[in-house]
């Protein structure tokens, strides 16, 4: 998954009333866009503003260690922040060590890029600037996103084991995944069925190909980006996903053998255990 922010800051006068804007883009699509009325500052203090927030908005919607790219017009930021030019000034150095502290430091680079390329930034800017206040977020109804995410309700049923004759059997038992109204079923799992006979039960779960997944590529699931339907995990480690996709307010930690769902529907979230076994 790639992650990728803009940045802009300006000020009409300088110094003078001044806005930041950025945007936060997950595999080339928009996620976030935010602008934000500063004031009376500089240019300079409105751009590294931009990335301080950026950074502080990115802590909070990807996962924990995910690397970033930062694209921002104006040299004097990428170049400091990237540690290729000294920063002389005062205030200049209490906001880098800002944007260092909010976000490890390792895992963003910096990109120069034109004007021309950084528009949307821009505009999120502009747009604070005349508002005197703070546009857009993760659902500004002003400007929806290309791809507004599916709303069908959503089922995911987190398997805290292998994939094994007896899990397939209890799952069996349990009827996971034949609710019509959570169709079709996804099977996300660490390995090949076991067995001729594994294979037979996946195939009843599945009612239509489903593909297979590493567990550290199902941690980045999210139900922003989930299709509806159905998505059985199966992992030793799925506990963590479980917490992730329920709440990233909640911590659940189900005991190994425990079969958890998860439904999603009209924005209400349902959590229940439906089995453990040895």
């Amino acid at each position: 998954m790639t992650w990728i922010i803009h940045t802009d800051g300006g000020s009409r006068g300088n110094p003078g009333p001044a806005a930041l804007g950025f945007t936060i883009e997950r595999d080339g699509t928009e996620c976030y866009a935010y602008g934000e009325f500063l004031q009376t500052v500089t240019n300079n203090v409105a751009e590294y503003t931009a990335v301080l927030r950026a950074l502080q908005t990115f802590a909070e919607l990807a996962p924990a260690g995910t690397p970033v790219e930062i694209k921002a017009d104006s040299k004097l930021v990428v170049e400091q922040l990237s540690g290729r030019w000294k920063i002389k000034h005062a205030d200049m150095r209490s906001l880098a060590l800002q944007v260092k502290k909010v976000y490890d430091p390792t895992l963003v680079t910096y990109t120069w890029v034109a004007r021309e390329e950084n528009k949307r930034a821009d505009e999120m800017v502009n747009k604070a600037m005349d508002a005197r206040g703070t546009v857009g977020g993760a659902t500004d109804q002003d400007e929806p996103a290309d791809e507004a995410p599916p709303a069908g309700p959503c089922r995911f049923v987190v398997v805290v084991a292998p994939i094994t004759d007896r899990t397939l059997a209890i799952l069996d038992r349990l009827a996971v995944g034949r609710d019509e109204r959570f169709l079709p079923v996804r099977i996300n799992h660490l390995a090949d069925a076991p067995s001729q006979s594994s294979g037979v039960r996946i195939a009843r779960h599945v009612r239509a190909a489903g593909a297979e997944v590493a567990m550290a590529e199902v941690a980045e699931l999210s139900l922003d980006a989930a299709e509806g339907g159905t998505t059985i995990l199966f992992g030793p480690d799925a506990a963590h996903v479980l917490s992730r996709l329920a709440s990233s307010s909640v911590t659940f930690a189900p005991a190994a053998g425990s079969v958890s769902v998860i439904d999603h529907d009209a924005g209400a979230f349902s959590v229940r255990a439906i089995g453990v076994f040895a």
